[in-house]
C-alpha cells in the first residue's frame, strides 16, 4: 500500500512549528489512492508554475536569447574584449586560475595576450607561499608544473620580460612583460 506524508515546505520550515510537530510520525497519512491524487495535483501545479516562468513568445530579453540560442547571438566576452586593453595588472591571479580552475599556464597567458595590446604586469607566487599552500591543499600533484621556470616558459611565447622585481620577504616575483609583435 502506497502511503504519503504530505507537509508543505513553508510548514516544515516555518518558525511557528517545532520539528516534532511536522515529523512523519505526526503528519497526516494518506492511503494509496489519495496519495496518488495529491502527487498528481502537486506535479500539475509545478508544471503550471514552470509554464508561467517561461518567456512569452516573441518577447526579447537576455534570458530568452540565452534559452533559445545558448547566447550565440552575442559575441563572447573574449571576442568583445580582444585587443581592448593596453596593459593588464595581474597580481596574485595566475596561481588561482591554474590551481583552483585547472587552467594550464600557457592558456592563461594566451588569453591575456589576446586581450592586451602592450603588455602585462604579473605576479608569480611560489608554491612555498603560505597562502598558496592553503590554495593547493589536496592538489600537491600540481606543484611541479607551477615553479618559476614553468611560469616563465608559460609566458615566453606571448611576452618578453622587460623587468623583474623579486620580493625577498615573500618569495614572490613581479614581472613587467611586453607583448611580442
Amino acid at each position: 500500500m502506497l502511503a504519503l506524508h504530505y507537509v508543505s515546505v513553508p510548514t516544515w520550515l516555518g518558525r511557528s512549528h517545532k520539528a516534532e510537530e511536522v515529523s512523519p510520525q505526526t503528519t497526516r497519512r494518506y492511503d494509496g489512492e489519495q496519495a496518488q491524487a495529491i502527487a498528481q495535483m502537486l506535479v500539475k501545479g509545478l508544471r503550471r508554475a514552470f509554464a508561467r516562468l517561461q518567456p512569452k513568445a516573441g518577447r526579447k530579453s537576455a534570458w530568452s536569447d540565452y534559452m533559445s540560442g545558448c547566447n550565440r547571438e552575442q559575441a563572447s566576452f573574449g571576442a568583445r574584449a580582444e585587443g581592448r586593453f593596453e596593459v593588464a595588472l595581474m597580481l596574485a591571479v595566475v596561481h588561482h586560475l591554474t590551481v583552483t580552475d585547472g587552467v594550464p599556464l600557457p592558456d592563461v597567458f594566451d588569453l591575456i595576450a589576446s586581450l592586451v595590446t602592450k603588455g602585462i604586469i604579473v605576479e608569480y607566487v611560489p608554491p612555498e607561499d603560505p597562502m598558496f599552500q592553503k590554495l593547493i591543499r589536496n592538489k600537491e600533484h600540481l606543484i611541479p608544473r607551477l615553479g618559476q621556470a614553468q611560469f616563465e616558459a608559460g609566458f615566453a611565447p606571448w611576452f618578453i620580460e622587460q623587468r623583474r622585481l623579486a620580493l625577498p620577504q615573500s618569495g614572490r616575483v613581479m614581472y613587467q612583460l611586453a607583448k611580442r609583435s
